[in-house]
């Protein structure tokens, strides 16, 4: 059986998906060596896994694209924090793989620099991706905006103009900044973003065909897997069992995205529905700039 060492962001949302792949292969007679944020190391030994966290340096870099004015301020944002984490994940994944030896390595989409150091490694290697993939298809409309699949000529133009808007934006915000990293890390430059996504040799997309574009350009490397549900075992609160009205769940991000606003906006656009309202917040905390009511 094989020891394999998994690596993640500072973020639950990427970790709980995880988190049945793990269980798994834990099942199969694999050895599971973790990396993750510390709070959660305690449950992931739980679980058996020999977990450890990842450089403490990396979760003081919190995201604070909530302060961008713009879509494209947004991803120059995004873009800086995950290269200003690079920095760190990239070294930490490295002295990982010296300290356990594993024989297969899977990384987080979201850790830069640990994929780099990942390719760098030369072993077995795989990529697990929890949200869309930015990936660009003559089939589907260009990552984003959230457009209808083009229907007819004047649909395919449409797609043909915007599809350079786009992925102009993240080739001009994000390629500079990834290949920065690569060439510290001794690899080759990039000449499109989304020729990074089919540097692993497997990439585990946590979604399925029903919920995607449809579209017949699939790379080779990515795999399907389905959404991946898990969450800590825990006791269901009582008021779930004594509600009769239909349950609406406000979810924001797992990392600080200052979301207060979108949750009183839906309360108070729920507020006189027949409905029991339940939102949720970074670590169950009100920490928003927006007052919650």
């Amino acid at each position: 059986m094989a020891r394999i060492l998994a690596y993640t962001s500072p973020g639950r949302s990427h970790l709980f998906p995880l988190t049945p792949i793990l269980d798994e292969l834990h099942g199969r007679g694999h050895e599971i060596v973790l990396r993750t944020l510390a709070s959660q190391v305690a449950l992931m030994r739980e679980r058996g896994f020999d977990a450890a966290p990842i450089d403490g340096s990396i979760e003081k870099l919190e995201h604070d694209d909530w302060r961008a004015r713009s879509p494209l301020q947004s991803v120059r944002l995004n873009a800086r924090v995950f290269c200003a984490r690079a920095e760190h994940d990239a070294p930490d994944l490295t002295r990982a793989i010296e300290e356990t030896e594993p024989e297969a390595v899977l990384v987080d989409v979201n850790s830069w620099g640990a994929l780099m150091a990942a390719e760098a490694w030369g072993g077995p290697w795989a990529v697990f991706c929890p949200y869309p993939l930015a990936l660009r298809s003559a089939d589907a409309p260009p990552y984003g905006p959230g457009l209808a699949p083009a229907r007819g000529p004047l649909g395919r133009a449409r797609d043909r103009l915007v599809r350079p808007l786009v992925f102009g934006t993240l080739e001009r915000q994000v390629r500079p900044a990834l290949n920065s990293i690569r060439a510290r890390a001794g690899l080759d430059p990039l000449t499109n973003v989304e020729e990074w996504f089919g540097r692993a040799p497997l990439l585990l997309y946590m979604t399925a065909e029903p919920f995607e574009y449809p579209r017949r350009d699939w790379p080779k490397n990515v795999v399907m897997i389905g959404p991946c549900a898990w969450d800590p075992p825990a006791e269901p609160p009582q008021w779930l069992e004594q509600t009769r009205q239909p349950i609406v769940l406000v979810n924001t991000s797992t990392e600080f995205q200052n979301d207060g606003r979108l949750v009183e906006v839906a309360l108070e656009a729920l507020a006189e529905e027949p409905l029991t309202v339940v939102a949720t917040l970074p670590a169950g905390s009100t920490g928003s700039r927006a007052s919650i009511p």
